[in-house]
């Protein structure tokens, strides 16, 4: 395998090109907006309910995808035809949870509460519950169990209520400081940091919109300020991946927008990407991550104007970055590593430049860069001789080889195509017969 020598520390993370990538399913869905979909975690597929046709007609069938085919389901029983309800699948009961939307757009005809269970939908009718709204932000609370619901368009303006949903009942919270009242608002939950994060949002009909994002912690919200941030917008999709632990935000109104940013909220900072391929700008759009095959899934909405029922995928690439320094031990240069970053499915092939021909060279793979059982790394190596030298990653895996007659040591692995290993991330540092230690590099692996 080609490999890129990576010659500085301080060079920045390398990956492929995440992308926006148009599939076509066998069949789809009809052409629709304002449809709600979610994952069911336990049947391993989505479930899409209703929306409105490009008449603004609201439309009452549920479909299932399981990545490839769509299937339209025949319940028994089902909720009413409807367009800006909010579906979340609730993971301690194992079902998908509907909530509320119009007949007509802009309408808050619904406060009714479904679920779902793979074959048929029940209309729950807890005693308390929140008042009919359109748009509201409907999201699954993991670390507490519990599905939140704020705000939405209701019966003469919006709301900014909290709610939460155990299963049975309905509880309204007073927490001290909510968001501004808005509808349309972008929600998921950051798995990570265990918070739900909203932005944007405004009225119904486009006016006031917001640019803020919010956390809930499962007591209080808070607001969080960060210096650079997209464009005031609502109905864009806002879905949390796991590969890059971050938050993917695409699209949105007004005006139809096609901009992908992302949310780290570890660092606070929302980062614009630049992908070569974009879909056509929408909003009102089913947008959430499919765990089966590690992306972020995407159907219709509201294209430019004009309902839509394309299919949409977004695969988080590997990384690799630089971190630490080298030193040249007995040779006239530090050895170093280069390489792509990781992808499930290929077969990786770090190599170390050892700047010599046959001489021994071992590459360490370890778990962390911080610590190596009760030492803290960076580790001065100094004191075993080597110095100017430290080790900078955990010594959990030992890889033995030679540099050829160029002075370079590959070391190809195989990375089964398993969606598992998304995510997974190790650190890398290797010493040469001329005993010199190279910098470190962090891999996550990616598509």
């Amino acid at each position: 395998m080609l490999v890129l020598c990576l010659a500085s520390a301080a060079l920045p993370p390398v990956s492929a090109q995440d992308n926006w990538v148009r599939f076509t399913p066998t069949a789809s869905p009809a052409v629709r907006q304002f449809h709600a979909m979610a994952f069911d975690a336990v049947r391993r597929e989505f479930v899409l309910f209703g929306g409105f046709n490009s008449s603004f007609t609201a439309i009452g069938d549920t479909w299932t995808f399981n990545g490839t085919t769509w299937t339209r389901k025949t319940p028994t029983t089902s909720p009413s035809a409807r367009g800006g309800h909010r579906m979340v699948f609730d993971a301690a009961r194992g079902e998908i949870v509907l909530f509320g939307g119009g007949s007509s757009f802009g309408s808050a005809s619904f406060n009714d509460l479904w679920t779902w269970d793979g074959s048929n939908w029940t209309n729950r009718t807890p005693t308390t519950r929140p008042s009919a709204r359109f748009e509201p932000v409907l999201c699954y609370d993991q670390a507490n169990s519990l599905v939140v619901l704020f705000g939405g368009g209701i019966s003469g303006g919006l709301a900014s209520d909290t709610w939460t949903w155990n299963g049975s009942a309905w509880t309204q919270l007073a927490p001290a400081t909510p968001p501004a009242a808005r509808s349309g608002a972008m929600s998921t939950y950051d798995a990570s940091r265990q918070r739900v994060v909203i932005f944007g949002g405004g009225a119904v009909n486009g006016s006031g919109l917001r640019r803020d994002l919010w956390e809930w912690d499962g007591t209080s919200w808070t607001n969080r300020t960060p210096t650079t941030t997209p464009a005031a917008r609502f109905r864009g999709g806002l879905a949390y991946d796991p590969v890059r632990k971050r938050c993917l935000l695409f699209g949105g109104f007004t005006p139809f927008r096609n901009d992908t940013w992302s949310w780290d909220g570890a660092t606070g900072l929302w980062t614009q990407l630049t992908p070569s391929t974009n879909p056509l700008a929408r909003d009102a759009f089913g947008f959430e991550y499919d765990p089966d095959r590690g992306c972020i899934y995407m159907f219709g909405g509201d294209g430019s104007g004009s309902a839509q029922n394309d299919s949409w995928r977004w695969c988080s690439r590997g990384l690799l970055t630089a971190f630490g320094n080298g030193c040249a031990g007995n040779g006239t240069s530090a050895p170093l590593i280069s390489a792509v970053a990781p992808a499930i499915g290929t077969t990786w092939t770090p190599a170390v430049q050892a700047f010599a021909p046959n001489t021994p060279v071992i590459l360490f793979a370890g778990l962390s860069n911080t610590s190596y059982g009760a030492l803290s790394l960076p580790f001065d190596l100094g004191v075993i001789g080597f110095t100017g030298c430290s080790l900078l990653v955990s010594l959990d895996l030992t890889l033995n080889g030679t540099s050829d007659g160029l002075g370079v040591a590959s070391f190809p692995t195989p990375l089964p195509r398993a969606v598992d290993l998304l995510g997974a991330e190790f650190h890398l540092q290797a010493t040469t017969g001329l005993l010199g230690w190279t910098a470190g590099r962090s891999a996550l692996v990616g598509h």
